[in-house]
């Protein structure tokens, strides 16, 4: 079962939310109605970097995940929306990946603005396609 969303807004037209998943927080964008149909997502409408891993789903919400490998999200940060057992898994796992340099350090405003990037680039297919 889904966990319940942390935060909605609309952005672009579309709604969104943030939602957490296994050690991580995820962004969603529902589509409009009229993209509802499709068979699959064209590849215009994926996040750099992390493409989409959620949708779309009987109502409409895509979303993508930050727990690729190299992401993280300072323990602080994260911890009033996920588990006791989630946040333990994390400080062992802090242990271990000491000091890597280029993985990308999440933070609760960087992934709101990802997923406004979301609602950007499906409101402008939207509008280019014509649907």
């Amino acid at each position: 079962m889904p966990r319940e969303p942390i935060k909605e807004w609309t952005a672009h037209g579309l709604a969104c939310r943030i939602a957490p998943g296994f050690k991580c927080l995820n962004g969603y964008v529902q589509l409009p109605k009229e993209l509802r149909t499709i068979d699959r997502i064209p590849r215009d409408i994926y996040v750099p970097l992390h493409g989409l891993n959620h949708g779309p789903d009987d109502d409409g919400w895509i979303g993508f995940h930050t727990l690729h490998a190299w992401d993280h999200w300072p323990i602080d940060e994260i911890a009033p929306y996920i588990s006791e057992d989630e946040v333990t898994v994390m400080r062992w796992e802090a242990q271990i990946f000491k000091g890597e340099d280029d993985r990308i350090e999440w933070t609760l405003e960087m992934l709101v603005e990802t997923t406004e990037a979301l609602a950007l680039r499906v409101a402008s297919y939207a509008i280019t396609s014509r649907i």
